[in-house]
């Protein structure tokens, strides 16, 4: 008799467990005033954005044990800061997933997201005859900030200062320098000393300066503007909006004609207008006399 108490307890305990267990759960919904659901639905439990790449993220869905049968994972969506609302187009596995109930899966999303760092972006999962499921996430601080240097005496090269600030979570392997001119015409890969490549980076902690000089011909592009951008293996990216220094101009102030001897001279000065951006050095002179130039 005492064991066969001992029994009817023991099962009744079970019993009771079960429904807290399903009270807790209902009681969930019900309490963020939800019912609980008589359609199949899905969670985002998890998106994680790894600082090594910003060219994908991860996102972990699952389908609650309560729901009432199998979801198919159809597309999802990403709604950036200024309620611009982007499809992933490629995840890995390929979409649309499969999840029973009470499965959990991580999908592998491409989508370019160093735009957005430091800001919450909302990530949007859809499913066939069900409810869609949105969670906010908040992309990891990283920046890079830059200035630059151009000597308008020697149009031939630059100076550039990359920064990553303090308050950025993760280091930066910086690959190449472009210049994108104001057309659009992208110059790649400017040559720089020290030398940065996409096999030799040079990482950049939190808090510390990269000081390149860069190589480029801007002769041509005097008093333009153009956008210098600093890239990085991990894809994040820094960017310098820079109008370059005006042209050194020369005035020829005075000239005056003499004869020494049996010889015939002139002299000329020239004015380096206040205007100017730098010093000249003069290195050659040219008479033009009835068209013809001496």
């Amino acid at each position: 008799m005492r064991r066969a108490t001992l029994a009817l307890i023991f099962v009744a305990c079970i019993l009771a467990s079960s429904l807290l267990t399903y009270m807790v759960v209902s009681g969930y919904w019900y309490r963020l005033r939800y019912r609980v659901p008589d359609k199949p639905s899905l969670a985002i439990t998890d998106v994680l954005f790894p600082l090594n790449d910003t060219h994908y993220f991860n996102l972990t869905v699952m389908n609650p044990s309560f729901s009432l049968s199998p979801v198919n994972l159809t597309s999802i969506m990403v709604i950036t800061p200024d309620l611009e609302v982007k499809e992933v187009e490629f995840t890995t596995p390929s979409l649309p997933v499969r999840l029973e109930e009470g499965e959990t899966k991580t999908l592998k999303c491409y989508w370019r997201w160093e735009n957005y760092t430091g800001e919450t972006l909302t990530v949007v999962a859809f499913i066939d005859y069900g409810s869609s499921a949105a969670f906010r996430a908040t992309v990891p601080f990283v920046k890079l900030e830059m200035n630059a240097l151009f000597n308008a005496s020697s149009p031939f090269w630059f100076m550039l200062n990359i920064t990553n600030v303090a308050e950025s979570v993760a280091n930066v392997s910086v690959t190449r320098v472009d210049v994108v001119l104001a057309n659009g015409t992208r110059v790649r890969d400017l040559p720089t000393e020290p030398d940065v490549s996409r096999e030799e980076p040079y990482e950049l902690k939190p808090n510390s300066t990269l000081t390149l000089n860069c190589t480029w011909d801007w002769l041509e592009y005097r008093n333009k503007t153009l956008t210098i951008v600093a890239i990085s293996k991990e894809g994040y990216t820094g960017f310098l909006n820079y109008t370059t220094p005006p042209d050194v101009v020369l005035r020829i102030t005075e000239v005056t004609f003499f004869t020494k001897g049996d010889r015939e001279f002139f002299n000329i000065t020239v004015l380096n207008e206040p205007i100017s951006p730098a010093p000249a050095k003069l290195n050659n002179v040219t008479i033009l006399v009835d068209g013809e130039l001496f």
